[in-house]
């Protein structure tokens, strides 16, 4: 079982810019139709799939959190709070 969470248009190149690791990752504007998929297995194992366009299933591509196709929750999250901002309420 895995669970999805999927991102497209303006979301795609900053998520990937943070997620994905740079030789898999020309920057820019996605084209039409991209998507970034993140995969949550429930060994706790995280893939992320990547289309540039609409054409294809996307691949799986290596991410900067561990620099393998296949990381740990604990790495994701790691690379992901390195991001996170606390806007006072």
């Amino acid at each position: 079982t895995s669970y999805h969470i999927v991102a497209h248009d303006s979301t795609i190149g900053p998520l990937a810019a943070i997620l994905i690791e740079d030789s898999q990752w020309k920057g820019g504007q996605p084209g039409f139709a991209s998507f970034i998929a993140i995969e949550r297995y429930e060994d706790d194992s995280i893939k992320i799939r990547y289309r540039d366009g609409y054409s294809g299933e996307g691949d799986y591509v290596i991410q900067k959190s561990c620099g393998k196709i296949i990381c740990s929750q604990n790495e994701i999250t790691g690379q992901l709070m390195k991001y996170y901002v606390d806007v006072p309420k």
